[in-house]
Formats: C-alpha cells, sequence, structure tokens
C-alpha cells in the first residue's frame, strides 16, 4: 500500500472509531460481486428512484487479478462505471474495504481533486461508500446502505 493510501486507512480508522465491528474473514473483493439495491430502511424513496432488485439493480464484479471494478446499473438506460482497484483494506475497523476512483470521475473534492472512493463491507450482504474527503472532518459520515439482492428477485 501507497502511503497515500495507508494515510487514508489511518484517517478512515479514526473516523469511523467505535462503529466499526468485529474482525471478520470476509475478503470485501469476493463480497462484493453481485447485484445490489439501496436500502429502503436508509434512505428515501425519492434517493432510492428506481435503484431497487425489482427495477434498476446495480451488479458489480471485480476483475480476475483483483485490480479492476466495474458496476453495471440496469434499467432503463444501463450505465457502466469502471475504476481502479487502489488498495485493498482488509482490517479496516468498519469492515473490509477498497479505495477506487471512478475512470473519468467528474465529481470534485473540496480541494478540486477528483473523489476517491472507500467502499465499506458492513457484512456479507451489506456495503456503503465513504469519500476520503470525508474523513477529516471527525464525523462518521457514509452513503446509504446498499444490500444484496436475492437472486430470485434480478429482473
Amino acid at each position: 500500500m501507497t502511503p497515500a493510501f495507508a494515510a487514508i486507512a489511518l484517517s478512515a480508522a479514526a473516523a469511523v472509531g467505535a462503529a466499526g465491528q468485529d474482525e471478520s474473514p470476509l475478503d470485501a473483493l469476493t463480497a462484493i460481486e453481485g447485484y445490489w439495491e439501496i436500502d429502503p430502511g436508509e434512505a428515501s424513496a425519492e434517493e432510492i428512484g428506481e435503484f431497487t432488485c425489482q427495477n434498476a439493480p446495480l451488479r458489480i464484479d471485480v476483475s480476475d487479478d483483483r485490480r479492476r471494478y466495474t458496476s453495471v446499473r440496469a434499467g432503463h438506460e444501463e450505465t457502466t462505471a469502471t475504476a481502479p482497484i487502489l488498495a485493498e483494506l482488509p482490517d479496516f475497523p468498519a469492515g473490509p474495504a477498497f479505495v477506487i476512483q471512478y475512470d473519468g470521475e467528474a465529481r470534485l473534492d473540496p480541494d478540486g481533486a477528483p473523489v476517491v472512493w472507500l467502499l465499506v463491507m458492513a457484512g456479507p450482504d451489506g456495503f456503503y461508500w465513504i469519500r476520503r474527503d470525508w474523513l477529516g472532518d471527525g464525523q462518521f459520515r457514509r452513503t446509504a446502505l446498499r444490500r444484496r439482492c436475492p437472486e430470485t428477485n434480478i429482473s
């Protein structure tokens, strides 16, 4: 891991502190593969929109060499996003995690740099995102939980 990503891991660990869970043998890069939706218990209907298992699930894959992340959002307009996997954080306090920066990322952090994302597994059937620039403010900020779609619910 490069010094820059070691710093991400340390700041993230400080930011989550007690929010972490017990150590787990879960491998984030293996566990993340599958279909996902936004957990309706953590977001409004407006935020969820069509991002459900029945309407527009998100399919996530990791390349065999564990260097590339790909997500495909189904629905009336299928969209694909890809990213290099910049670092693996198997011992991240909140759960196994990895770091990506989307190819062509247009969102910018407050310093004007493209956003870097930390994907944290909240267990085998859930994950959330933390932006690198959210780590330094002393608050535990993250996206709404994404939960795994039951295979029988995939449209």
